[in-house]
């Protein structure tokens, strides 16, 4: 498994070759990233799912995919996405003193990295 990078401080450039992972908000190299079912295959979209490939190309819709790192993909697993698990998520980065969402937000190279992720994911 691929180990997030410690970014440097706020102030500071980050490395524009990082992406940003959208549940914890770390930084990594594009190659630590997999692609999550938003909604999990095991959990039907709606009543009359039966899992037909009709039904299994829905889930592959890219409205229901998003880039994350490994660590949150394999945390997530089977689950829906939930308030209180990206909290968890985002609580050990900060615990382990690694940059949470302030650093995104806050920091000029942060809303680049971010960019730089979302031009990735677009093919851009």
């Amino acid at each position: 498994m691929l180990e997030p990078l410690q970014a440097p401080a706020p102030a500071a450039a980050i490395p524009k070759n990082l992406r940003v992972c959208f549940y914890c908000f770390g930084f990594f190299q594009k190659q630590a990233f997999e692609l999550d079912h938003i909604r999990p295959i095991n959990r039907p979209i709606h009543s009359s799912c039966d899992n037909t490939p009709e039904d299994i190309n829905r889930y592959n819709d890219p409205t229901n995919l998003i880039a994350v790192c490994s660590s949150c993909n394999s945390s997530k697993g089977n689950s829906t996405i939930s308030t209180a698990w990206m909290n968890g998520r985002m609580q050990a980065r900060e615990a382990g003193g690694l940059p949470v969402l302030e650093t995104l937000l806050t920091a000029a190279s942060g809303r680049q990295a971010a960019e730089a992720h979302h031009n990735w994911i677009m093919g851009v």
